[in-house]
């Protein structure tokens, strides 16, 4: 990714106190911690390395803290989440995030799930935003030359107006086919990983259409609220089933347009699944802001991510 001058974004650890009531969150290759940054009284979540950082820039630590600190200091996007900034310590790379009101996407629908317990917002007009706002950061990405590779909805923050930020950027990359493929995408979790990721990993891993596979599970969790998969165990099994051009039941009373588009983008062929510019024209249309969308709100989000579309 672009160069970047560190020092711009370098922070002061002592400048940072630890919420002590929020637990330690661990998850892939990081464990994150709830902080308030004294200076400026900012919620934080800082993201820590589970292993030490290595002057070798090969090491999967190393590389995956590098990429997603470029990332964040290269890119802007109203649909990236805050980036506050980095430092490392006692051989330990920090990642610092704004802290996002309502948490992930995935932790409001494991409470709808669980509970029946669901935010006064949780409609289809933010829905639709939700689905929209990812749509729009990834087609900023993707021309970007940037591949997520790990868009799941633990990666999908809300605020509290329920507008998504897309987090986890350390499986990220920039696409040089010169390159030669790094191992680290077994951190992808697996029931996001598209069939021509499980089938040929080395080519496949450069390939845009991977996110849009994997924002079809999202499309699919977020429209039906159901878990992807529920059925199946073990990640060998889900790898397998999604091989052999298996996908999770859309339920039948499930709009048409989303199953539409969440066949079309969960296709087995890349070849056949919309681009994210595809996707976001579609979602503006009137195929999907219907009578029962709240066109004032959503025309209001699409100004703060229009601008961004090229």
């Amino acid at each position: 990714m672009s160069d970047f001058d560190k020092s711009k974004w370098t922070l002061d650890p002592s400048d940072f106190t630890i919420n002590k009531k929020r637990k330690e969150i661990k998850a892939g290759y990081m464990s994150s911690t709830f902080y308030t940054q004294k200076s400026t009284g900012l919620k934080c979540i800082i993201k820590k390395t589970n292993t030490k950082l290595s002057s070798d820039d090969d090491d999967f630590t190393q590389r995956s803290f590098n990429a997603a600190i470029s990332l964040f200091c290269t890119f802007k996007h109203p649909a990236i989440v805050p980036f506050v900034g980095f430092y490392e310590q006692k051989g330990f790379g920090y990642i610092v995030e704004e802290e996002i009101e309502k948490g992930s996407l995935f932790t409001i629908l494991e409470t709808i799930r669980k509970d029946n317990n669901v935010d006064p917002l949780w409609d289809e007009t933010h829905k639709l935003i939700i689905l929209y706002g990812i749509s729009c950061c990834m087609e900023f990405l993707h021309n970007k030359s940037i591949i997520h590779r790990d868009l799941k909805p633990g990666c999908i923050l809300l605020d509290s107006e329920l507008h998504p930020y897309i987090t986890g950027f350390t499986c990220s990359k920039k696409i040089n086919p010169t390159e030669t493929t790094s191992s680290d995408l077994s951190q992808t979790t697996s029931i996001i990983m598209a069939p021509e990721f499980i089938e040929d990993p080395e080519h496949s891993c450069i390939s845009l259409p991977i996110d849009v596979y994997s924002y079809a599970i999202i499309l699919y969790e977020t429209i039906t609220e159901l878990a992807a998969f529920s059925n199946l165990k073990s990640p060998f099994k889900i790898l397998m089933a999604v091989s052999n051009g298996e996908r999770p039941e859309i339920p039948k009373d499930t709009p048409s347009n989303w199953t539409n588009l969440i066949q079309r983008s969960w296709s087995q062929e890349p070849k056949d699944r919309p681009t994210f510019k595809e996707i976001c024209d579609l979602l503006e249309s009137d195929e999907f802001v219907t009578q029962n969308i709240n066109r004032d709100i959503f025309e209001n989000y699409k100004k703060l991510v229009k601008p961004f579309r090229p």
